[in-house]
């Protein structure tokens, strides 16, 4: 089975598992190997510290063993026994912490065979040196000797220093004894000792050696190993690559030249399919698609046809509509060229009306204030009339009361008389106050007389001032009716100007929207137009392919368009005369819509109305190719585009 019937997927995963594998296991063998490195590295570590852990057990042994001789050789000097005793103990110590060390680490059985000869050595050794401690620890001191008693006839300093010479002669024996002691038992068991120790070190010198040197040659072998099996994946996975990749490249490639002959428009070849991978569901799908294409040509082929002849018949009826919308907008045209003559004749009768109503507004303003005033001055002269009344009556009181004051100075004269000698000033008191009652009352009387003439002449003011109220009431009237008649008149023109006025925009309105179905129709017509050439086009792109049936060769004959048929002009209209300066400055005239003869379309409609003085062309064709000239059959104009957006 060739690899054209394994499938792509599982083509690239086996491959992909392949590389896969050999990097797991190149991983594998790297982690084995770094590991036992490690563990090498680990050896090699423990055992140089085995080896200085040995170097310093020798060097602690030869310090004590230092220290003991300069004992030895002292001379019988208590105090270097004294300082060395306590560093002596304290390096033995030591000395047994670092054997013990060394012997729990052994794994070599000739280590183990050492340590076991040197710890035999070491145990003479400090026996030896304990009767060296022994026998020091016996000798007699050199010290001064006790006092002796001198025996009869003999002198105590004679007998004093025969004792010090006994005592010293002791001490160098003993001393003697010591260092040949030391020389001859301590010495060699402590050389037995250090030589077994430096044995034990070279030994781990040269066993470090050879642990470091297996270690190199380890790391040697995983590094040629590991380079070795990278090698041989980078080869086996180039092999790979490149089987995959020529099973792959080279179907597609032939995949894409057939798309390509297929782009070109060649439907003619015939595409077998051999594989059962994706190549080749890709090649069976390009063969549907080219089958596919026949069939969808074929049928566009046809309906391109009945497309080009349909627009010819809509180009034509349409350019009839156009002509008879052409003429329906200039009736339209003319219709709202007269409603607004009339409305501006409507406008300017109302606009007096309404100056007149504000005329009689006005006078029935002013003779409503000349009533109030007057009714004001009546209200005022009642009050006056009022006040002369009431000063009236206070006279009377006045008068009354001098009547009375005068009657009572009579009664109290006539008392004084009566009374006689004792009543004269009393008389002559009511004399002088008779006299002012009187004078009082002829006052009170004259004031009286003035106040009654003066009330006379206010109570005939105000008869006549209410007789001129009752006038200007009647004026009022009058005024006010006339103002209703005007008012009335001024609403009746104002109602027959809205009424035109909305008569002018309807019709105004309908002109507009006339023009916009002829711009409409004119549109339709260039779009069927641009549909026959689109058509054309498309039948000509149609005959790029080569579908083996004798139709690869397509002669499209090119249509003309037929010439566009000139717009009816728009009827200036007669101009209005321009209203008068007073009208205009008393009451705003009503905008009048824009006449129909501006040529200016509704806010709502597209922008493809003609100028009112020349004969209009349809807005679209000025967008199309010329009408003489072949559409293009290759390249599409822009026009054209343009022409497909706006329909």
């Amino acid at each position: 089975m060739g690899l054209g019937n394994v499938r792509i997927g599982y083509r690239l995963g086996l491959g992909f598992a392949g590389v896969f594998v050999l990097m797991v296991a190149l991983v594998g063998l790297a982690v084995y190997e770094f590991r036992v490195l490690l563990k090498d590295v680990y050896e090699v570590r423990q055992q140089e510290q085995r080896a200085t852990t040995a170097r310093e057990w020798t060097d602690a042994t030869r310090l004590n063993i230092t220290r003991v001789m300069a004992i030895a050789t002292s001379g019988n000097d208590p105090a270097v026994e004294r300082y060395f005793s306590p560093l002596i103990s304290q390096t033995t110590e030591r000395i047994n912490g670092l054997q013990k060390t060394l012997e729990e680490g052994a794994s070599h059985p000739q280590e183990r065979e050492m340590l076991a000869r040197i710890a035999q050595l070491r145990t003479e050794y400090i026996n030896t040196r304990r009767d060296f401690f022994a026998l020091l620890s016996a000798r007699p001191q050199a010290a001064v000797p006790a006092p002796v008693e001198p025996t009869e006839g003999e002198d105590a300093e004679a007998a004093q220093a025969a004792a010090q010479a006994a005592a010293a002669q002791a001490a160098a024996a003993a001393s003697a004894e010591a260092e040949r002691f030391a020389q001859t038992r301590l010495l060699p068991a402590a050389e037995a000792y250090m030589a077994a120790q430096r044995q034990f070190v070279e030994f781990q010198d040269s066993l470090s050696a050879r642990v470091a040197e297996d270690a190199e040659k380890e790391a040697a072998f995983a590094t040629t190993l590991v380079l070795a099996l990278a090698a041989a994946a980078l080869l086996v996975g180039m092999v790979m690559a490149t089987a995959l990749t020529r099973s792959i490249t080279r179907p597609l490639r032939e995949a894409v030249d057939m798309a390509n002959q297929v782009a070109q428009g060649d439907l003619t070849r015939s595409i077998a399919v051999g594989r059962r991978d994706e190549i080749g569901e890709l090649l069976k799908a390009l063969d549907e698609m080219q089958r596919s294409l026949l069939r969808v040509i074929g049928q566009i082929r046809q309906a391109s046809d009945g497309i080009g002849q349909a627009a010819s018949e809509i180009a034509m009826g349409n350019q009839d509509l156009s002509a008879r919308t052409e003429q329906s907008a200039s009736s339209l045209e003319e219709t709202a060229s007269s409603m607004e003559q009339l409305t501006a004749t409507v406008r300017q009768t109302a606009d007096a009306a309404r100056q007149a109503n504000q005329l009689a507004s006005s006078a029935a303003e002013v003779a409503s204030r000349g009533g109030s005033v007057v009714g004001q001055v009546v209200h005022t002269m009642n009050d006056i009339n009022q006040s002369s009344q009431r000063i009236s009556d206070i006279i009377s009181v006045i008068d009354g009361i001098a009547f009375q004051t005068n009657i009572l100075a009579l009664n109290a004269a006539v008392e004084a008389a009566r009374a006689g000698e004792q009543g004269r000033g009393f008389a002559v008191v009511a004399g002088e106050v008779r006299t002012l009652a009187q004078r009082s009352a002829q006052a009170a009387k004259e004031i009286k007389d003035l106040i009654s003439a003066s009330v006379e002449k206010v109570q005939d003011g105000s008869r006549l001032v209410q007789d001129a109220g009752t006038t200007m009431n009647e004026i009022v009237s009058s005024v006010q009716r006339v103002t209703d008649i005007v008012g009335e008149i001024s609403a009746a023109a104002a109602e027959q100007s809205d009424g035109i006025a909305q008569v002018n925009v309807a019709v105004t309105q309908l002109d507009q929207m006339t023009q916009q179905n002829a711009a409409l129709v004119e549109e339709s017509a260039a779009a069927a137009q641009s549909m026959r050439d689109q058509a054309e086009r498309l039948a000509q792109a149609i005959a790029a392919f080569r579908t083996g049936d004798g139709h690869s060769v397509l002669t499209a004959t090119p249509r003309r368009s037929p010439p566009p048929r000139p717009v009816a002009p728009k009827p200036a209209g007669d101009k209005l005369p321009a209203p008068k300066p007073h009208a205009a400055a008393q009451a705003p005239a009503i905008a009048a819509p824009a006449p129909a003869a501006a040529g200016k379309p509704a806010a709502s409609a597209k922008p493809v109305a003609a100028p009112a003085a020349t004969p209009a062309a349809p807005a679209a064709a000025k967008a199309l190719p010329k009408a003489a000239a072949p559409a293009p059959a290759a390249k599409p104009g822009a026009a054209a585009e343009g022409e497909w957006e706006s329909f």
